[in-house]
């Protein structure tokens, strides 16, 4: 069972259709596969839905739709999500001490990678998979994950 970490840019790949959606798609079609999320990556992607409502892409009857998807996801337990805790968050603080200060790695980033290293650490990921290509060097090059681009 490969096990993949999904970060917000990812995530919503899987609920609106946009660039970079198919890969999303082919790794949710292997039914071997499972998905991990940050508590913080629901809360940014349905921040990500509300700006596509503002911005006249989405209607609200289509938040609700995605945002009940993305629920019944989490229910179905099609996607795993790890909780928010100081330790991440410390961690988070550190990577951006150490890694922040020589590549673009921002804030939420850097809590959704701390959260893929404590999982990792725990069991092995198959890959860290984001649509930020600065985000996925820090992952990959830093911090030593193996990552999909799906930009």
């Amino acid at each position: 069972m490969a096990r993949y970490f999904l970060d917000s840019s990812a995530l919503v790949k899987q609920y609106h259709d946009e660039s970079g959606s198919r890969k999303v798609a082919q790794l949710f079609a292997d039914q071997g596969n499972r998905f991990l999320v940050s508590r913080l990556a629901l809360v940014e992607v349905r921040s990500s839905f509300a700006r596509l409502v503002r911005v006249g892409v989405l209607t609200t009857a289509d938040f609700a739709r995605l945002a009940a998807q993305l629920e019944s996801d989490v229910s179905a337990k099609i996607l795993v999500v790890a909780a928010l805790s100081s330790q991440r968050l410390r961690d988070a603080s550190e990577l951006l001490g150490t890694h922040g200060l020589t590549k673009s790695l921002r804030t939420l980033d850097a809590i959704h990678l701390a959260t893929a290293q404590s999982l990792h650490q725990r069991t092995r990921l198959a890959a860290f998979v984001a649509a930020d290509k600065k985000l996925l060097a820090v992952a990959g090059d830093a911090c030593g994950l193996a990552i999909v681009d799906v930009s």
